[in-house]
């Protein structure tokens, strides 16, 4: 698949099949992402691969997390509703049998801009979605608020300026699944030209 047919028919696909997805080709996605510019090649992409039990303990820190903003915001985490909350979190890691955490270290060195590293990271994860595609994987980047609560941080071994920039989902489709219609808003509604004739 060339690059410009696969930046157009790529899209997010959230509920794969459990189908096992065998390391080599996590690997090859991992590849495609570490490809991505990054100013001063800091390289700030850090990749947390996780399947099997390791997804059930990310959700009980998702879970874990919940729990903590449900109390602070003045509700009941044991109510009925409380706990289908939390149940639901914590499943959320289960709906693909592959969840790559990519998390931004932005370098310390001088000269370098925080953001610029989070940008980088980014494209990194834009690199992942594309590859997968190209090798007919059904893949969904999502973030959400556990994305930065501290439960989830401390667990993957993040500190300091440390962010995690995406939960990608990774697995194959379902065979016979029906895919949602791509939905783009056309680039000419969206530019401003300035200087051409």
């Amino acid at each position: 698949m060339d690059v410009l047919t696969a930046i157009k028919t790529r899209r997010s696909i959230g509920r794969p099949s459990q189908k096992p997805v065998a390391r080599e080709v996590i690997e090859t996605l991992l590849d495609a992402a570490a490809q991505a510019p990054s100013h001063h090649n800091t390289f700030p992409w850090r990749f947390h691969v996780l399947t099997g039990d390791a997804r059930v303990a990310l959700g009980e820190r998702l879970a874990a997390a919940l729990r903590r903003s449900l109390a602070e915001e003045g509700q009941d985490p044991e109510s009925k509703q409380g706990q289908a909350l939390l149940k639901a979190e914590a499943g959320k890691t289960m709906r693909a049998p592959v969840l790559i955490a990519v998390s931004s270290h932005p370098s310390d060195a001088r000269d370098v801009v925080e953001r610029e590293e989070h940008f980088a990271c980014a494209a990194a994860v834009q690199n992942m979605l594309l590859a997968a595609h190209s090798l007919g994987l059904a893949m969904m980047w999502r973030t959400g608020d556990g994305s930065e609560a501290p439960e989830v941080k401390e667990w993957l071994g993040l500190a300091g300026r440390d962010q995690i920039i995406a939960l990608v989902y990774v697995g194959w489709p379902e065979p016979g699944a029906s895919l949602y219609p791509l939905t783009r808003r056309p680039w000419s509604e969206l530019t401003e030209w300035r200087g051409f004739d």
